[in-house]
């Protein structure tokens, strides 16, 4: 068992804290910056002529009439393959 006097055991260490200084004060929020209200010109577009609006459409008629045709001879080329390759297997 040890001894310690009275003023040992109720001497606190940490002294307790105000209420009042747990309360923290609010940040002050830093002020906006100014910002740059310059409008930046508009750039006008250019006026399409009719002419070059065709020659697109024209160009994509053409790409779709080349694959059509494409695909049309793939279609009717199927069958002869196949009945060729069938010839050539009751062949062997």
């Amino acid at each position: 068992m040890y001894l310690a006097s009275d003023d040992y055991l109720h001497k606190s260490t940490n002294p307790s804290p105000d209420p009042l200084s747990e309360v923290k004060m609010p940040r002050k929020l830093p002020l906006p910056k100014k910002r740059n209200t310059k409008k930046r010109p508009v750039k006008k577009k250019k006026s399409q002529h009719p002419h070059d609006k065709w020659v697109k459409l024209r160009t994509q008629i053409q790409e779709g009439g080349v694959e059509g045709k494409r695909q049309i001879k793939t279609n009717a080329d199927f069958p002869e393959d196949e009945l060729r390759l069938k010839n050539q297997l009751r062949r062997l």
